[in-house]
C-alpha cells in the first residue's frame, strides 16, 4: 500500500509538471506561482482557440501546504452555441486528488448568459445543475476588466440545497513586461452548513504569459 501510494503521488506531480510545460510550449497560455501564508500553488491554464460560438478551458492546480501535504485540482469545461443569441450551453468537470487518490468529482451542466462581451471587459452568468452527491444547483458569475497594464478578473460560485455555499476568486494583475505580471489572488469562502463559516485567503502571484 505504501509503495502504491507513493507511485501514484509521483505520477500526479509528474502530470502537473508536464501539463504546465505543455500549456506554455504547445498552447501558449499561462503559468502562475501563487503563495499565501499557508499554501504554495502552481497553476496552469489553457484556453483553446476561443471564438464567439465556442470555448474550451482547462485549469490545473497543484497545492502544497505548510505541512507538506499535497493535492491537485483539475477543471475542464466547454461552452458552445449554434445561434446568434448570447446564450451558450455549458458542460464542466471538476476533480480533486488528495493524498495520492481521487477524492471527489463534480459534474456541472447548464447555460451561460453573456451579459457583456467586449475586448476589455466581460460579464457572464451561469445557471447550472451540479452533481457532487450533496448539492444539485449552482449559479456562477464570471467577470473581468482590462485597462492598460492593469487587469481584474474573477468568478463567484453559489451552490447548495438547503444550505448556501460561496466560493470566489478575484485576481488583480499589473503587467511588468510583455510576458510577466505580478498581482494578487483573493479567495473568499462562505459555508452556512457549518454555522456561516467565512474564510479569506490572499495570495501573492507571479504570472508568465506566452500568448500576449
Amino acid at each position: 500500500y505504501y509503495i502504491c501510494s507513493n507511485i501514484i503521488l509521483c505520477m500526479r506531480h509528474l502530470f502537473v509538471l508536464v501539463f504546465c510545460f505543455l500549456s506554455i510550449v504547445v498552447y501558449g497560455q499561462n503559468i502562475q506561482v501563487a503563495k499565501s501564508s499557508e499554501e504554495l500553488k502552481i497553476i496552469a491554464e489553457i484556453e483553446t482557440h476561443p471564438t464567439e460560438r465556442v470555448m474550451n478551458f482547462i485549469y490545473a492546480e497543484a497545492v502544497i501546504d505548510n505541512n507538506k501535504a499535497a493535492n491537485t485540482y483539475l477543471q475542464i469545461f466547454r461552452e458552445q452555441k449554434w445561434w446568434d443569441a448570447p446564450v451558450l450551453l455549458h458542460a464542466e468537470l471538476r476533480t480533486f486528488i488528495a493524498d495520492g487518490f481521487l477524492a471527489d468529482n463534480i459534474y456541472l451542466g447548464g447555460v451561460a448568459f453573456q451579459l457583456l462581451n467586449k475586448q476589455n471587459s466581460f460579464i457572464t452568468l451561469e445557471a447550472l445543475y451540479r452533481y457532487d452527491g450533496l448539492n444539485n444547483w449552482q449559479a456562477t458569475a464570471a467577470y473581468g476588466l482590462f485597462k492598460g497594464r492593469i487587469s481584474f478578473s474573477g468568478y463567484s460560485d453559489f451552490y447548495g440545497t438547503k444550505k448556501l455555499y460561496l466560493f470566489s476568486e478575484n485576481k488583480i494583475f499589473y503587467r511588468l513586461t510583455k510576458h510577466f505580471k505580478i498581482g494578487t489572488n483573493i479567495e473568499l469562502g462562505l459555508n452556512t452548513r457549518e454555522g456561516k463559516e467565512f474564510s479569506c485567503y490572499p495570495f501573492a502571484v507571479i504570472r508568465f504569459e506566452m500568448n500576449d
